[in-house]
């Protein structure tokens, strides 16, 4: 899967944080991968990883950890907690 990316269109930008908010807040659809979805990498999916990958993108902050900012397997335990349900069509 690649990190920050929960709508699985290959890259981790702006409406990646959209969707993991519409998700969290409005009702919208499951992240097919939720680790996708842990953008700070802390083994929960809350409004800090759209902060986290905001603050990445637009004020220099840290980028997400890996895999990103290409697909992968990841070496966190709770990445396998979290799931995918799905591999990510973006990722071969």
């Amino acid at each position: 899967f690649l990190r920050a990316d929960p709508n699985a269109s290959g890259t981790a930008d702006m409406s990646d944080a959209v969707f993991t908010l519409s998700f969290l807040f409005l009702g919208g659809p499951t992240p097919a991968c939720l680790a996708a979805t842990n953008s700070n990498g802390d083994a929960a999916v809350d409004i800090s990883d759209a902060t986290y990958l905001l603050g990445h993108l637009f004020l220099g902050g840290p980028p997400p950890l890996e895999p990103f900012p290409a697909c992968g397997p990841s070496e966190i335990a709770a990445d396998d907690e979290l799931g995918c349900e799905t591999a990510p069509t973006a990722c071969p």
